[in-house]
């Protein structure tokens, strides 16, 4: 189906077009309002839209949240104050991203940790360990590794 991007589309053809969109990956409500507004739905009928999404299955936040914090985890090697922030802005609920979040595995998430830390130190070429620490805490913030859990694998490392 050719949509002129200047052209508005009718509910029916968005429901059809966002369907796809969402069989494509996991989407959450806000990612599909946004791009229903993109392809200039009239506001009145976005709920009407979303609510057949979610009815028949296409849409679904918890399953967003888990497999969002499950591929940022594995894949981009995310922590979990990142994702968390990241799902949060997507607009899901502090339930469903407690859940997401718990669905990591706790020892492969803190294996996961180490192995970044100890290839981010080897990458750098500090001889001074506070300064190599600073970095390293830097670095697995930036990733989105709770401070506390960092603290604890670089002393346990440095002792």
């Amino acid at each position: 189906m050719s949509v002129d991007k200047n052209q508005a589309i009718d509910a029916e053809n968005a429901f059809v077009k966002a369907s796809a969109y969402c069989v494509y990956r996991d989407r959450c409500i806000k990612e599909i309002t946004i791009k229903l507004r993109d392809w200039k739905l009239e506001a009145s009928e976005i709920p009407i839209v979303i609510e057949k999404l979610v009815n028949e299955g296409f849409i679904d936040e918890e399953r967003y949240a888990v497999s969002f914090a499950r591929g940022k985890f594995r894949i981009n090697k995310w922590g979990k104050v990142k994702i968390s922030g990241f799902l949060r802005m997507n607009g899901i609920s502090d339930t469903l991203v407690r859940k997401a979040l718990s669905e990591i595995d706790s020892s492969e998430y803190r294996n996961t940790l180490v192995k970044l830390l100890e290839t981010k130190q080897r990458s750098l070429k500090e001889k001074d360990i506070r300064s190599l620490n600073l970095k390293l805490r830097n670095f697995a913030s930036i990733k989105g590794f709770e401070a506390e859990l960092v603290n604890e694998i670089l002393h346990t490392e440095n002792s």
